[in-house]
């Protein structure tokens, strides 16, 4: 039997889609905050945080109840996990956070976690890639970190992740290490576990 040559290239082309690598999965969490870890000020009024996690890396979405563009402010989103499941294992990771100063200034850091590394807590560590762009308008703000700027651990599957969002008095302001201090306001969420 002879096949026409329309019928041969459908032929092909569904061959060629059936060994076509799949796109990557992505593992995508979101949580509703509440008030369990919270100090409140409006300025750091948390909504939900959404966390999306594959082979490119991560990113997070932090939505607010009103983000003005305030000064003293420190908004972070951690990602991190660890080399097994004891709750005490070392922490590997990153904490992206959108600085706004005491004149009310953006500033983008990347604090690394590793414990590999011979620095104590969090040291901040340049990446292009690294994205924080906050949308006043909108009350959110958008964290990416791309795999090559990832300090989790890669084979484990997962990430976990959380935000924290601090308010300073103009006597406490801190521009060091957020391991340092929690602020005098501060609204932290419940960690997320994302699957990929």
């Amino acid at each position: 039997m002879r096949l026409s040559r329309s019928v041969r290239l459908l032929g092909v082309v569904l061959a060629l889609t059936l060994l076509a690598p799949a796109p990557a999965q992505a593992g995508r969490e979101t949580l509703q905050d509440d008030s369990a870890f919270d100090v409140p000020h409006r300025d750091i009024d948390i909504t939900s945080l959404t966390v999306t996690y594959n082979s490119k890396g991560a990113s997070a979405k932090l939505r607010f109840k009103d983000l003005r563009k305030k000064e003293r402010l420190r908004l972070f989103v951690q990602f991190f996990n660890r080399p097994s499941d004891d709750p005490f294992a070392p922490v590997h990771g990153n904490f992206l956070e959108l600085r706004l100063n005491e004149k009310g200034k953006v500033k983008r850091v990347n604090w690394v976690i590793d414990p590999d590394d011979a620095f104590d807590g969090y040291h901040a560590e340049k990446c292009r890639g690294i994205k924080i762009r906050p949308d006043f308008d909108k009350d959110v703000v958008t964290y990416k970190l791309p795999d090559r700027c990832a300090r989790f651990l890669d084979d484990r599957g997962y990430i976990s992740s959380y935000a924290s969002t601090r308010k300073f008095k103009a006597r406490h302001w801190d521009d060091g290490d957020p391991a340092l201090t929690t602020g005098d306001w501060f609204d932290t969420t419940h960690d997320l576990r994302v699957e990929l």
